[in-house]
């Protein structure tokens, strides 16, 4: 069954027709009637709905093992909504814009709905809709299986925090995770008063939050300064109306102070300096390249050099943007802001308020965006309120009994002997995990009370072991930093580094293997409040200029707005993402993990001047075979655990067969 061509949609990568589905669905003998759309879900992913009619009942899982008999897994519908009547357009036929959405029914892990019934559990599940972007959620629904991730689970508990004043912990999402539980652990919790963020008086400068403190003392020592850029570039296609988009950037400038903030030293000590918006002297640079012979690869070379180019901290801008038009209705534009007053998701807060002030203005409109009630300096002297007295000493504690003892220093196989002062040259191998494999790998994890994230770490930890064979290993990781909802809207540096360590021997499973890193994390996320940097400084590092303190590995889960497919659609403008700086390698190996359209996307990194391609494509099979096979055999001890495909094994027998017959060939002439 081919269908009409325009009613293809990509799920996950794949390209699928909804009337083949439809197709299978309708030789079910209880279903009357059937249509398969497919929709989008609060953060954009799509997902296949199937709506039918039935004079019967039917379960979830027995249709998706029906269609499952006939059609690959990624075809499958997430979603089933039994309608009563399907809503008809003028001409008699089904309207399918007008089909409602599948939260409307409580179709989100496929668990009956159960309405919360207290006025404690209707407020928690108020709060549980919020995070997660969902219309209602019900007792019995697992947050971790409705969307809920690390990320978000520590925005649940800063809102708990403030419209419930109850102070929780991360690993209590972990052991209740349903509402129903949460609610009940909820009801015994302590209340704690809801503190806010309070705006500073105005002064000459302000004290620098401690990983600004960090990234102004790197700058200051390290020659190759854009390592510390965030760049970011688009290809625009479509009538954009320059004015109304140079007006939102300076709007924006307005809006934000970090994006208008400098960095001054006094007797060697920085500090914040907060501009004007006309101080600061930011201007978004539009430049007309139509008629010019081969504009859009000079616009894209422009854009490299721009996101390529250093920031002087102390006179600013640390934001620049550039408009390049290459033809009547495409451009390129680029934006790099310096990491000490913007992080990852500090991107996504910028790329909103800048759509939604453009639509506003070029429809003639004033600002929609409230002020905000505080700004990065406040953040920073409030951080440094939080880290004094007894709260300090706990947080210290912990950390500094993680990485007591000899710590260890990574030894992998390298190709290239290390640099003496550490060097940002890299280069990169993508590949992806499938719906399927990715869906077995988040199951095993469930059935360990684990997280996909945690998941990945104790893949990385395995992997890191089978190559260097040291059973005591650190990976870092970035935490957002923002487990006060105050700071959800806010364009800076929150962003902490954590150090994982974890203490691992060949005969573990991988289970026990996950264990160790769930119980690694959960404590990490727990103390994040501590910054890196005064870990570092606590343990009297000696600096060692050719690696990163403490670890040379990072791992990151993205789970931000800001997505690596990262195309945006807004009205008849189309953008998307190129890019512009090549491979900026901060750290020997850097494994970046990212969920889109059901699958995961995996961007590994290397550093070029440690390991050669093969090197790297070896980590990057290894890996690819790891996520693969985990979740089949979590009992396997990690030592006995196959890091070599079906394929690879293939390839190298039928590469020895061929030296072996070259031997055998070159051996007889030598005898004859």
């Amino acid at each position: 069954f081919l269908g009409r061509k325009d009613q293809q949609v990509k799920i996950r990568g794949y390209r699928v027709e909804p009337g083949e589905v439809e197709n299978v669905l309708m030789k079910h003998e209880l279903i009357e009637e059937q249509v398969v759309i497919a929709r989008s879900d609060s953060e954009g992913t799509k997902h296949l709905v199937a709506y039918y009619r039935s004079e019967e009942e039917i379960s979830t899982s027995d249709l998706r093992d029906f269609l499952g008999q006939k059609l690959p897994s990624y075809m499958l519908p997430g979603y089933f909504v039994k309608l009563d009547v399907f809503p008809l357009n003028s001409n008699g036929k089904i309207d399918r814009k007008q089909l409602p959405s599948p939260q409307d029914f409580g179709q989100l892990s496929g668990t009956e709905y159960v309405a919360p019934r207290t006025a404690q559990e209707q407020e928690l599940a108020g709060v549980w809709s919020s995070v997660l972007g969902l219309e209602r959620v019900g007792l019995s629904d697992n947050f971790f299986e409705i969307g809920g991730h690390s990320l978000k689970a520590t925005q649940l508990l800063s809102r708990i925090y403030k419209e419930m004043n109850v102070r929780m912990e991360l690993r209590d999402i972990f052991t209740y995770p349903t509402l129903g539980e949460l609610a009940t652990l909820l009801s015994v919790g302590n209340q704690t008063q809801y503190s806010e963020i309070l705006p500073l008086e105005p002064q000459d400068y302000y004290a620098v939050s401690h990983a600004q403190k960090r990234l102004w003392i790197l700058d200051q020592l390290e020659e190759e300064q854009y390592a510390y850029n965030i760049p970011r570039a688009y290809k625009i296609t479509g009538h954009l109306d320059v004015d109304a988009f140079k007006l939102a950037f300076h709007t924006l400038v307005s809006r934000h102070e970090s994006l208008r903030t400098t960095f001054l030293s006094i007797d060697g000590v920085p500090y914040q300096q907060v501009q004007s918006a006309e101080a600061i002297g930011f201007e978004l640079h539009y430049e007309d390249l139509r008629g010019e012979e081969g504009a859009e690869a000079r616009a894209e070379e422009l854009a490299r050099s721009e996101s390529l180019a250093s920031f002087n901290l102390q006179t600013g801008p640390l934001l620049r943007a550039r408009l390049l038009q290459v033809s009547e209705d495409k451009y390129v534009f680029v934006y790099t802001l310096h990491h000490i007053i913007s992080d990852g998701w500090s991107e996504g807060v910028l790329v909103q308020d800048v759509l939604q002030l453009y639509e506003a203005y070029k429809a003639g409109k004033e600002n929609p965006l409230a002020p905000l009630s505080i700004h990065y300096k406040d953040y920073a002297a409030w951080q440094n309120d939080q880290l004094s007295g007894d709260n300090l000493e706990v947080l210290r504690n912990y950390w500094l009994d993680q990485f007591s003892g000899e710590l260890p220093v990574l030894n992998l196989p390298a190709d290239y002997q290390r640099p003496k002062v550490k060097t940002y040259n890299g280069e990169r191998v993508n590949f992806w995990l499938d719906k399927e494999e990715l869906d077995k790998l988040k199951k095993m994890g469930r059935a360990n009370d684990a997280s996909l994230f945690m998941t990945l770490v104790a893949c990385v930890n395995l992997l890191l072991y089978r190559f260097s064979g040291q059973e005591d290993l650190i990976v870092g990781s970035p935490v957002a930093g923002r487990d006060h909802v105050d700071l959800e809207n806010q364009i800076g540096l929150y962003l902490n580094t954590l150090a994982l360590r974890t203490r691992l021997k060949g005969r573990d499973s991988y289970q026990q293997l996950l264990s160790r890193v769930k119980d690694v994390v959960l404590g990490a996320f727990e103390h994040q409040a501590y910054p890196f940097d005064c870990i570092v400084q606590d343990l009297n590092l000696n600096r060692d200029q050719s690696r990163y303190p403490l670890f040379d590995v990072w791992v990151v889960l993205q789970n931000t707005s800001v997505r690596d497919d990262n195309n945006t659609q807004m009205n008849d403008l189309d953008f998307r993402t190129f890019d512009s700086a090549g491979v900026i390698c901060n750290y020997d190996l850097k494994f970046g993990f990212e969920e889109m359209d059901e699958a995961l996307f995996i961007n590994f990194e290397y550093s070029t001047d440690l390991f050669a391609p093969e090197t790297a494509a070896k980590f990057a099979d290894a890996l690819k075979v790891l996520l693969k096979t985990i979740s089949n055999d979590p009992l396997s001890a990690i030592d006995d655990i196959e890091l070599i495909s079906e394929e690879e094994k293939q390839r190298q027998l039928a590469e020895e067969e061929s030296k072996a017959r070259k031997l055998v060939r070159r051996t007889r002439n030598v005898i004859q």
